[in-house]
């Protein structure tokens, strides 16, 4: 071999060795440029991470953390290099937490956990946090890595919901909710207390279940239809619990719908009305009960009533040279007014107006014994005075405490044209002079019936002389006691002023205008006591 072959041949040798070489560097060289790519590629994504991305020592003083971190708690970069992640404690998260999370990583491990943290701005906010040591090729920890994310969100609706879930496990109202196919997927503490049954009895069950078969199968198909079309409905049902006792509730039940406007499941809320069902037809047996009574009480003072009007006269006395007219209203069904108009002896006449302190039952049951009384009196053929005595002495200690009549009693003379009258404690009889233009009261002594004896009430008789053309009115309290809007009392003055603008009037015409002259002035269509009138009219002739 020449010395030139051999040349070429370590020439050749040494450009292989340079040329592995050379392939060894470009090697280093494209492994040195993917790392660099990857770098980049990975530097991009932690900046632009949507989490939070912190990186502290060994001594967990914050050497890195990403724009997003920047951004939620508010911190410039520079205020927290170098600081520990503690700036951002609220206070709210136990050293024990801290001391669990530090040993964890030390030890190489994982962590995982919330913080209820405190941003720059005072702000608190909750993060979910997973943080990790970071290893090198040699297995030593040199950094921790923290992600974190933004849950405060998150948490404020699970606070929510939790309120919910709480208000609905704790209600007083038994609440259901089924499936499309109406099987029961939950039921809160209050329908198992309500029902008797556990929770494993019902769920997946159809409120079926609780049929007792007092509802037609119209009334289940109703309400399917109606939550079945999305509307809500309401209704009563007479269930059996799981013991077998009835009970009643009422229902609300309604479809419940997602963002599409699709019936997702059926909820229910019940209320237990048993009690008040029960209340209900105690009261309606009472109102039956009640009712009862009332006709039969009703009835009772319609037999009363016609009692009553068999004492007062069906036909008025025809009296030769006048006039007599009358005028009488119950303040109710019947009253304790009690008049008469009734022959004496001949060409005599005895007119008697008495007014018991009430209207009603009560009052009525002693006009009742007045009339009696008075009837029976009356036979003896005597005075006025003596009459009204003899009235007052048998009410004696027979009257409820409170309790008393007033009365008048006139006898009028047809042929002397002479009223002899006496008076208990009872409103003026009135004497109206057309030609006159006057009205003149017929007064006398005497106190109240029933309440004292005749020696202290002191009953007078007088005798009054008619002329032709006059007209005499006895009255109960009712027309002077009526009251205008100013509660002033109407009162004899003003009836004589009213009595005197209308003496022409024939005296049936008269009473009439009176009684609706009362109204007018009270501004009612009613008197608030007994309203009875007797009038007496002298012919001229």
């Amino acid at each position: 071999m020449t010395k030139a072959t051999e040349s070429l041949l370590k020439n050749i040798e040494q450009l292989e060795k340079e040329n592995a070489q050379l392939k060894k560097q470009l090697e280093q060289l494209n492994t040195e440029m993917g790392k660099e790519t990857k770098l980049r590629y990975f530097s991009r994504a932690v900046e632009q991470s949507p989490a939070s991305i912190v990186i502290t020592n060994l001594q967990g003083e914050i050497e890195y953390v990403n724009p997003k971190f920047i951004e939620l708690t508010g911190y410039r970069l520079d205020e927290v290099i170098g600081q520990n992640p503690r700036v951002l404690k609220s206070g709210e998260t136990s050293s024990d937490e801290y001391k669990g999370l530090w040993e964890s990583i030390m030890a190489g491990q994982e962590w995982h956990g919330e913080f209820h943290n405190r941003k720059k701005n005072g702000e608190l906010y909750w993060e979910f946090a997973s943080i990790s040591p970071i290893i090198d090729d040699e297995g030593n920890v040199t950094h921790f890595l923290a992600v974190k994310e933004d849950i405060t969100e998150r948490k404020a609706m699970e606070a929510e919901l939790l309120k919910l879930y709480q208000a609905v496990e704790q209600s007083p109202a038994s609440i259901v909710i089924t499936s499309l196919e109406g099987n029961i997927e939950y039921v809160n503490p209050k329908f198992l207390e309500v029902t008797g049954y556990r929770k494993e009895e019902v769920i997946g069950k159809n409120p079926r279940v609780l049929k007792s078969g007092e509802t037609s199968s119209n009334e289940y198909k109703g309400l399917w239809e109606s939550i079945t079309a999305g509307k809500e409905w309401h209704g009563e049902f007479h269930n059996r619990k799981k013991n077998g006792e009835l009970y009643w509730e009422f229902a609300a039940i309604s479809p419940v719908v997602d963002e599409k406007g699709s019936i997702m499941y059926f909820l229910a809320i019940k209320e237990d009305i048993t009690k008040r069902k029960e209340m209900e037809e105690k009261l309606i047996n009472a109102y039956n009960r009640i009712k009862a009574q009332q006709n039969q009480m009703l009835d009772e003072l319609e037999q009363a009533r016609d009692t009553q009007r068999s004492l007062l006269p069906d036909e008025l006395p025809v009296i030769s040279g006048a006039k007599i007219a009358c005028k009488y209203v119950p303040m109710e069904q019947i009253g304790g007014d009690y008049y008469n108009i009734f022959p004496v002896e001949e060409n005599k006449f005895g007119i008697i107006v008495a007014d018991v302190t009430g209207h009603g039952v009560s009052a009525a049951l002693i006009s009742f014994m007045i009339s009696a009384i008075f009837s029976e009196s009356c036979k003896a053929g005597i005075s006025t005075k003596l009459i009204l005595e003899l009235v007052n002495e048998s009410l004696q200690n027979k009257l409820q405490e409170g309790k008393f009549a007033t009365m008048v009693y006139g006898v009028y003379d047809a042929s002397t044209q002479t009223l002899a009258y006496t008076s208990a404690g009872h409103p003026d009889g009135l004497v109206i002079r057309p030609p006159d233009h006057e009205v003149v009261p017929l007064q006398t002594e005497g106190m109240l019936i029933g309440l004292f004896p005749n020696e202290i009430a002191n009953y007078e008789e007088k005798t009054f002389h008619l002329q032709p053309g006059d007209k005499v009115l006895f009255y109960t309290d009712a027309i002077i006691e009526v009251m205008d809007e100013n509660r002033q009392l109407l009162g004899v003055k003003r009836l004589s002023d009213f009595l005197v603008e209308h003496s022409k009037l024939p005296v049936d015409i008269l009473l009439e205008k009176v009684y609706e002259y009362g109204l007018e002035y009270s501004g009612r269509s009613s008197y608030d006591d007994d309203f009875t009138m007797i009038g007496l009219e002298v012919s001229k002739e």
